[in-house]
């Protein structure tokens, strides 16, 4: 039950996490107004608290509930996976440190720079592999 449990809020948060990531891309066009920051702000917040449960259940599974640690801990397949959830993080520090940072006094509109929505768009499409990546690990494949 408990493995059950950990995977249900792993899988939960995960979504939060690309839905927020997916409206993020969406709505960061070349031209912000004040409203449209004030709803992204808030989306980016729901993807940096989602960040914790979708980790926490996650190494929860990897050292003390479900398969053994040691087939996670060898599987090549898990550290891409890791080390893409990581790229995947840093990628979304742009947009989130530019809507709180720079955006506070932006009353009349504010330009998004290009690098930004560049910056979400690979976020989008590390998101793609990741999944994959899970399945692979799910098979066998890489242990």
């Amino acid at each position: 039950m408990l493995e059950a449990s950990l995977r249900f809020f792993h899988l939960v948060a995960l979504l939060i996490m690309a839905t927020s990531s997916l409206i993020l891309s969406l709505g960061l066009r070349p031209r912000l107004d004040a409203d449209d920051i004030s709803a992204l702000r808030r989306v980016s917040v729901a993807f940096w608290v989602s960040v914790i449960p979708a980790a926490g259940p996650g190494l929860a599974l990897w050292f003390w509930a479900g398969k053994p640690a040691a087939f996670y801990s060898g599987n090549p397949v898990f550290h891409a996976k890791i080390g893409l959830f990581v790229i995947y993080l840093l990628l979304a520090t742009g947009p989130t440190w530019f809507l709180h940072r720079r955006a506070t006094d932006a009353e009349g509109g504010l330009n998004v720079p290009r690098v930004l929505r560049w910056s979400m768009k690979l976020q989008l499409i590390v998101l793609l592999i990741m999944p994959a990546l899970a399945y692979l690990m799910a098979r066998g494949i890489g242990y």
